[in-house]
This record gives structure tokens, C-alpha cells and sequence, in this order.
């Protein structure tokens, strides 16, 4: 009996949206159904001034975070599937969504004494945001664990960002840092990601 393929092209790339992506098939599909993957160039085109680059980016991770009956394959004929659709089907069926455990992934062993956080925060509203922000610091400042700081230090307004409100998109760092606690590790901070020059197998290097 021939093994069963499905060809699916996502809509976004963002890396949210990829490990969105990825964790769907592999909650809908068993391991002896081979899946082709693609990402939608006109959509990527659109969003992203540096289209190209991110695209080999995006290529690199999902090969990356992929089990091995799922393959990116350039220029494919497939379904389209965005994750605005995948949220509604698991909405509609009241399903769990199970992300996908990379822990398999990396040689690093996860150390439960450090808290990290990435710089961006999004899809949440400012209002909001400015009403818990002392309190959550606080804590944060007052943790016995120490902190690492993920992401970039001066947020890029990309066209995806900007046809957001302006109010549901800020900066994390600002917030965070207490000179007095000495505990911050700011390593995994770069000004702006530069695609082309990321490599993936670091991912590993800054996994705790």
C-alpha cells in the first residue's frame, strides 16, 4: 500500500505562526503520512520588505523543528491553511491545541532557576498592559531566579506591525531591568535580527 502525502502551503511565517503550524500536522497526522510544506512567497512578498531572506530563514527552522515525514519543498502545489483557520477548528471542536514539545530537539537540559522573557509584547493592549506592568516587575524584580532577556532591543515597525494598532505593540525591556538586581543576562539580546546571518544550529547553544 502507497504511503499516504499531503502538500500544504502556510499562509504566515512568522515563527509563532510556523511552530503553529508544524504542531497542527503533527496532531492530525501520523508519522507514516508524508507531508510537503511551502510557504506562500505572494503573502511573505506582501508583509516582508526582506522577503528572500526570511523565506531561507524560514526554511532553515522548519527543517529545523520538522519530524522527519515532513519536508519544505520550494515551489509546491498544495492547500493553503492559515493559522487563523487552524485557531477556528480547534475553537469549533472545543480541542486542545497541543504545541509541539521540541525538548527532543535540543542536547540542553531545561533549568527551571532562570525566567525568560522575550523584549516584544503583542496583541496586548496598552491600557491593560500599563495596569499590571508595576506589579508584574515587582515580582519579577523580587524573583530569587535570574533573568534572561530575549529578542531585539529596538523593536523593527514592520509593515505587519504597523497595520496593527500602535497601542497593542510595545517594548518589554524598558519595563524589565532594576539596576539594582544584578542578575539580568542580556547575551541573547541583538539590536535587529539579521536573517541571512542566523544559524540555526545556535538555537541549541541558547537553549535553557
Amino acid at each position: 500500500m502507497s504511503a499516504k502525502i499531503k502538500n500544504y502551503i502556510i499562509e504566515q511565517s512568522a515563527i509563532g505562526d510556523l511552530l503553529i503550524f508544524i504542531s497542527f500536522l503533527c496532531d492530525n497526522y501520523s508519522s507514516d503520512t508524508i507531508i510537503n510544506i511551502d510557504i506562500d512567497k505572494k503573502s511573505l512578498e506582501y508583509w516582508r520588505s526582506d522577503s528572500n531572506n526570511y523565506y531561507e530563514f524560514s526554511k532553515k527552522f522548519l527543517n529545523f523543528i520538522c519530524p522527519n515525514n515532513i519536508s519544505f519543498i520550494e515551489n509546491l502545489s498544495g492547500s493553503l491553511i492559515s493559522v487563523e483557520h487552524i485557531k477556528q477548528m480547534y475553537l469549533f471542536n472545543r480541542k486542545e491545541f497541543p504545541l509541539l514539545d521540541l525538548k527532543n530537539k535540543f542536547n540542553n537540559t531545561v533549568d527551571d532557576s532562570k525566567i525568560v522573557l522575550t523584549t516584544k509584547i503583542r496583541y496586548l493592549n496598552r491600557s491593560f498592559f500599563d495596569s499590571i506592568k508595576n506589579d508584574f516587575f515587582k515580582i519579577i524584580n523580587s524573583s530569587n531566579k535570574s533573568i534572561i532577556l530575549v529578542g531585539e532591543k529596538i523593536l523593527e515597525y514592520l509593515k505587519e506591525t504597523l497595520t496593527m494598532r500602535i497601542d497593542w505593540v510595545d517594548n518589554m525591556l524598558f519595563f524589565i531591568i532594576d539596576p539594582k538586581k544584578q542578575e539580568f543576562n542580556i547575551e541573547l539580546l541583538v539590536d535587529k535580527y539579521d536573517y541571512p546571518d542566523v544559524d540555526i544550529q545556535e538555537i541549541d547553544n541558547d537553549y535553557i
